[in-house]
């Protein structure tokens, strides 16, 4: 995993909302795969070079709540944490959010259009 991300230019995180942020198999992923000696030049050192610098991400949450619930109430802690304690920690940046909710509700033809705009985005690197 660590080689695809240092080959990869961007990094696309799409995940389920599990408890207001990612669920636990994907956070104990992002544990062993960003450890300090990935995402620092001198682990010890938070001011040391930033190795993932210069590569973007875009995270997509899914959820069944509507998704401006979770950022008006919640204020999207869970993806603001992925956001800032691990990709801008290591440098990674900008950081593109999508949140998809009310996912249970949606048409067909509203999942096509959301799928066609990731993909554009996804294809345009952002």
């Amino acid at each position: 995993m660590q080689d695809a991300i240092n080959w990869a230019g961007h990094i696309v995180v799409i995940h389920p909302l599990w408890l207001g942020g990612q669920p636990a198999l994907l956070r104990a992923l992002f544990e062993q795969v960003f450890r300090y000696d990935f995402v620092r030049a001198e682990p010890g050192n938070r001011r040391s070079q930033k190795i993932l610098k210069g590569k973007t991400a875009h995270v997509v949450a899914t959820m069944r709540m509507p998704a401006f619930l979770y950022r008006w109430q919640q204020g999207a802690f869970g993806v603001r944490s992925l956001e800032q304690s691990l990709f801008h920690y290591a440098g990674v940046k900008p950081v593109c959010r999508t949140l998809i909710g009310s996912v249970d509700q949606l048409s067909d033809n509203r999942r096509r259009q959301w799928l066609r705009r990731l993909q554009e985005a996804g294809a345009a690197g952002r």
